[in-house]
């Protein structure tokens, strides 16, 4: 078997607006559509927490893939698929939690990340010529977005230094998502970004993480007319896809 490369530059990533089941719908279409273009699939998951409940599952995963690891096993695409699907199709918390990674792999390339309970999704799309759109139609009717990975734009305000970077907006201290911001308002008279940010809808988990996190930014303010709008085109560009 090829052997997987060990470095990754994903050139998407995967966005989900809605709520959990709109996740896992999205993700799943998603992934379903990427496994057209990949060979191989390498999956790492908690296999005694998940045999607790659904021991069948674990069998069937058992079988499908070979072990590489404690927690890791790989499996050709047409081996592991319908096992796989199975896993995917959970709607329990073994979903996010019991399954901890998926990497999909085309000739060696790697051409997919998922890690469900970060709600990392990112795809490198120049492994498999078509991968772009066969993604962008499989999530077309879902509350989900592909968006370029890595850095839009990155500027300094207010004696903090920011980047717009899919699936995350970022400052020194850490990383806010961007599926938090409710709303963004472009000011050009003023040369200023306002952001509204959800408040009510927050899961136990992303509260969590928010004591954790930097303060959330409201408002940027911009000396220089070229960088403002730079900056406030790239939240204007995310702006439909996103929702706001």
């Amino acid at each position: 078997m090829t052997r997987q490369n060990s470095g990754f530059d994903p050139t998407h990533v995967l966005v989900v607006t809605g709520d959990q089941a709109a996740e896992i719908r999205a993700t799943n279409a998603a992934i379903d559509a990427i496994l057209d273009h990949a060979d191989t699939v390498d999956i790492w998951i908690e296999e005694a927490q998940l045999g607790d409940d659904h021991p069948a599952l674990v069998a069937s995963l058992r079988d499908a893939f070979a072990r590489v690891s404690d927690d890791r096993f790989r499996g050709t695409v047409d081996d592991v698929r319908s096992s796989l699907s199975a896993l995917l199709s959970d709607h329990s918390f073994h979903r996010f939690v019991s399954l901890r990674r998926l990497d999909a792999f085309r000739d060696g390339q790697r051409l997919l990340t998922y890690v469900p309970d970060h709600r990392t999704f990112e795809v490198k799309t120049t492994v498999s010529s078509g991968v772009e759109a066969a993604i962008r139609g499989s999530v077309e009717t879902e509350a989900a977005t592909l968006l370029p990975a890595g850095p839009l734009v990155d500027w300094d305000a207010d004696g903090h230094h920011y980047e717009l970077s899919p699936p995350h907006l970022c400052l020194e201290e850490g990383c806010h998502a961007l599926t938090n911001i409710a709303g963004v308002a472009l000011d050009d008279d003023r040369r200023e970004i306002r952001l509204e940010w959800e408040t009510g809808s927050e899961t136990v988990r992303s509260r969590l993480v928010g004591k954790l996190s930097p303060e959330k930014p409201t408002r940027f303010r911009f000396d220089s007319t070229d960088r403002y709008e730079d900056v406030a085109s790239a939240f204007d560009e995310l702006a439909d896809d996103l929702e706001w």
